[in-house]
């Protein structure tokens, strides 16, 4: 695979999970929604069925004191019973012990007993208590506590995030931005950035060597080398890179054209680097001598100027944990240091 294929998986699978977080941000009421890691509920869902819950609830504590209700009438009953016959009742027939009903009659939860009219005409009252049902608070709520961006950047959130929050967070997802430094400057890592790649190209030579780009102490490339000013013209050669991925090497000059007096003579065209072609040859015509030096030893024959060599370029993709808050990165002359960062 290469470079530009990885990079487009990786902007296939961001589309694939925005969709999937849309889905659970908005689906609706009855929506499941299918992971990698099984299925979930829609945030809509899972409010849902906690309000259905907590409904049930509410339900089933009515129905409780509807049968303590029905209990106590027939209680109420049994014992006017008991009191004709004995005045204490058995529990059952194995019972072995009879007893007055508040003595036999045990409250369990929610329930509580109480005689009335002691010494007259008494009556054992049961009465059901119902359970506040406590207000959401955070700790009740906490399926849908809002997640902090910071918790989403770092990959680590234990709540649901809003909206808005989901929002800012795609937003740094994939590609954030891009540096281009022509000259020597610092560089800033971004804010959730998890990788970046960097395309660093030294200078090409003119009449002399190209200088170094470099980009922190993670990768450089050297300069070109200059041509030679001669009767033949010799080019330049092209510069080289260390700690890429990637390292290129930088083209070569092409050599001068011959040169004779008052013939002319033809400059050597720079050497083609990662960004495209070199310079352009110059052709001196016949009769301008003062386009070329002459050489001493050789009165009728004229210098003629090779081609310089290309910066080399080396690309590299740096996690963001190996990069610093801040990477210096330096280019001189023709040189380019070109930064992509991807959160």
């Amino acid at each position: 695979m290469t470079l530009q294929t990885d990079l487009q998986d990786a902007i296939t699978r961001i589309q694939a999970d925005s969709d999937i977080l849309h889905d659970i941000a908005h689906g609706d009421e009855t929506a499941l929604i299918t992971t990698e890691n099984g299925t979930v509920k829609s945030v809509a869902k899972a409010v849902k069925d906690i309000t259905d819950n907590i409904s049930q609830a509410g339900i089933d504590l009515l129905d409780a004191v509807a049968d303590a209700q029905s209990a106590q009438a027939g209680s109420e009953t049994a014992r006017d019973e008991a009191v004709a016959a004995s005045g204490k009742v058995k529990i059952s027939v194995n019972d072995t012990d009879t007893g007055t009903l508040d003595s036999k009659i045990i409250a369990g939860s929610n329930i509580v007993l109480s005689v009335q009219n002691d010494g007259g005409n008494e009556a054992l009252v049961i009465t059901a208590t119902v359970p506040t049902i406590p207000d959401a608070t955070t700790e009740a709520k906490g399926i849908i506590e809002k997640a902090t961006q910071a918790e989403m950047s770092a990959g680590t959130p234990d709540k649901f995030p809003d909206a808005e929050i989901i929002k800012n967070h795609l937003t740094n997802s994939g590609y954030i931005k891009t540096d281009v430094f022509t000259s020597s400057g610092t560089w800033s890592k971004p804010l959730a950035c998890k990788y970046i790649e960097v395309i660093c190209t030294g200078a090409g030579a003119t009449t002399s060597t190209g200088g170094t780009s470099s980009f922190g102490s993670h990768c450089s490339a050297t300069g070109g080398t200059a041509g030679a000013n001669s009767a033949h013209g010799n080019g330049g050669n092209g510069g080289t890179a260390t700690g890429g991925d990637i390292n290129i090497r930088g083209g070569d000059g092409v050599d001068g054209g011959y040169a004779k007096a008052q013939q002319g003579s033809t400059g050597g065209a720079g050497g083609a680097s990662y960004w495209g072609r070199g310079g352009y040859n110059i052709v001196y015509g016949a009769g301008r001598d003062g386009d070329r030096i002459q050489q001493g030893n050789y009165p009728s024959q004229y210098y003629a100027q090779g081609g310089g060599g290309a910066g080399a370029t080396a690309i590299k993709t740096i996690l963001a944990d190996n990069l610093s808050a801040t990477e210096s990165v330096t280019v001189s002359g023709n040189g380019v240091v070109f930064v992509r960062s991807y959160g």
